[in-house]
């Protein structure tokens, strides 16, 4: 194996070699990268062997790792430039269903089901099968012609910062590697792949800091133990900076067009990291300081309901961060109890699947559907219009921030000013946000908490890094959701009846499936989980704590929550607490 990466490493410090300019030859990012698969192909190659020869289960495992090794060197241009074969590659060890077909349910595939397979009761010819469709999706991508069309070096360097992004929320966490926890190697591979690329382009600054970036972590390999804080905060992000500043500098920038991440934030954990506007329909409906302004006055405003007394802000109460402190809201006729506890507004706009269920794909969309619920508001988009023309300064309103309508107020403009409203419910101005910048401590503890979270505890295997809600990064496109055996009541061995996205999809993977919400402001956001059953966040960390819903005698046969009991002590649980609470706006 040593020899294998010794001739790699070779042909690539010869590519480099030829490349003395900011701009690489011409053609060198592409020979980089098919030598890169082709070390990927033959690890595989030899690990198919090794499986046909039915060698002992620490040979195997040994060349299992080395595989996804040299896999997780080559990630930062394949998860970047093939991201539909990706889930065939590294996705999660779990069955999924298509938005657009879920009735068709997908088997999972890839080095995660490797693993699992590996690290249980392997069965060799699964594994081999795994094993040989792996080699042929490598092939595939080997035999790519003239991929320099693509690797053009904006998207290579977005490509970098794409794959730093994933090291800090999907890498270090053991998202990628949830049973042999060899997370901390990976990510070294990772950084070798960013160094490959690099040397390419002469950025002797980030090399640099690459290079220590890999030093802290050979020096500091414990998956537990691991300081993630100090890796994220002192080396990956200080990467993430360095690679935008050569952006800007060199004038790489990619195309105006409609993405989650804005090009010129120069932090992961920057205010301005994020576009909001992606999380909007389209330009027309863009947010603005005007739109935010109407949307308040009619989050507000009872004009909506039946009643003509309900308004938005009766179930998201700005003193109670935008929730209602109730298990479950009253509807409209107050003997009515809802189904479903009332989330946050805060943060609601950074995600692209709405309500509990994920049935909305916008807000504008959401906010129709409350207004129209019959226990809810009873009340109607199209019937609100006439009284809200009615009113001079709302009339006057419409008409200067939807100025090219012929008709102004209309049910979709009205959804979108409330959703301006709430979109603009984002600070981004916590106490870790602000530590990640340098403007602001955290206690022993409060650090301690987050390398739990980020560890040990798993937690931010669902909720990601940097929003901590179920967005999943690098694209940030997608809103997971999980089915975790939630019971019915405390104490219960019972599963709440609420089938979740279920009720919408129909797909049998998605019976008790909730969308996985947001952990900022978690500490003042109480009730908890879809149905309100645990009242604080200690029963919640029990629950997670015991394996969810299998740990309560509740057995779903779809869990997604890993059934591990995470073995965390009290101390860790009020660690990973305290840390919480530096959530809070």
């Amino acid at each position: 194996m040593r020899i294998r990466v010794f001739w790699v490493m070779a042909v690539i410090s010869a590519l480099a070699v030829s490349s003395l300019s900011f701009r690489p030859e011409t053609g060198a990012v592409e020979k980089l990268f098919h030598f890169q698969v082709i070390s990927v192909l033959h690890e595989l190659e030899h690990f198919s062997e090794d499986i046909e020869r039915h060698e002992n289960a620490d040979v195997l495992q040994t060349h299992f790792i080395s595989s996804r090794l040299a896999y997780k060197r080559s990630s930062i241009l394949i998860d970047y430039f093939f991201p539909i074969l990706f889930k065939n590659i590294n996705g999660p060890d779990l069955r999924y269903a298509e938005d657009d077909n879920p009735d068709l349910i997908h088997d999972p595939h890839g080095f995660q089901v490797m693993e699992r397979m590996l690290y249980g009761k392997p069965d060799l010819t699964q594994l081999k099968n795994e094993c040989d469709a792996l080699i042929q999706i490598f092939r595939s991508i080997n035999e790519q012609p003239e991929l320099s069309f693509k690797f053009r070096d904006e998207l290579v360097f977005d490509a970098m910062k794409s794959a730093t992004i994933r090291l800090v929320a999907l890498g270090i966490t053991g998202f990628d590697s949830p049973i042999a926890l060899n997370s901390i190697d990976e990510s070294v591979s990772v950084l070798a792949g960013l160094e490959d690329i690099l040397k390419l382009h002469d950025q002797p600054k980030t090399l640099q800091l690459i290079n220590g970036s890999k030093q802290y972590l050979l020096g500091n390999n414990n998956f537990n133990s691991f300081d993630r804080l100090k890796f994220i905060k002192e080396f990956a992000d200080p990467v993430y900076s360095s690679l935008s500043a050569s952006i800007l500098s060199s004038g790489y920038l990619l195309p105006i067009e409609r993405r989650p991440l804005n090009q010129m934030s120069q932090s992961i954990f920057s205010d301005s990291l994020f576009d909001i506007n992606f999380f909007s329909p389209n330009e027309r409906y863009k947010m603005n300081t005007g739109r935010i302004a109407l949307g308040k006055s009619l989050f507000y405003d009872s004009i909506f309901s039946m009643t003509v007394k309900r308004t938005c802000v009766g179930c998201h109460n700005p003193s109670r961060y935008f929730t209602d402190g109730l298990k479950v809201p009253t509807g409209i006729i107050s003997s009515v109890k809802l189904k479903r506890n009332t989330p946050t507004l805060l943060g609601a706009a950074f995600q692209t699947k709405f309500f509990y269920d994920s049935r909305a794909s916008t807000l504008e969309n959401q906010l129709n559907s409350v207004v129209h619920n019959v226990d809810e508001m009873n009340g109607s988009l199209r019937e609100s219009i006439e009284r809200i023309q009615e009113r001079k300064t709302y009339s006057d309103a419409f008409k200067k921030e939807y100025p090219n309508d012929k008709q102004p107020v209309t049910e979709y403009n009205i959804a979108n000013a409330i959703s301006s409203y709430i979109r603009s419910l984002s600070t981004f101005n916590t106490k870790f946000d602000r530590y990640m910048r340098g403007k602001a401590e955290l206690t022993i503890n409060e650090k301690r908490g987050f390398n739990l979270f980020a560890g040990k505890a798993k937690c931010a295997t669902c909720h990601y890094i940097p929003l901590f809600n179920g967005l999943v990064p690098p694209q940030f496109s997608e809103t997971e959701s999980e089915v975790l055996g939630v019971p019915a009541s405390r104490g219960s061995s019972i599963a709440d009846d609420d089938e979740g996205k279920y009720t919408f999809t129909k797909s049998q993977i998605h019976k008790h499936a909730f969308k996985t919400p947001t952990l900022r402001n978690i500490t003042r956001t109480a009730p908890y989980m879809h149905n309100g059953v645990y009242n604080t966040l200690e029963e919640v960390m029990d629950f997670y704590n015991k394996g969810g819903g299998v740990g309560l005698n509740i057995h779903l046969d779809n869990q997604t929550l890993p059934a591990d009991p995470l073995n965390l002590s009290k101390k860790e649980i009020k660690s990973i607490i305290a840390f919480l609470g530096t959530l809070n706006d």
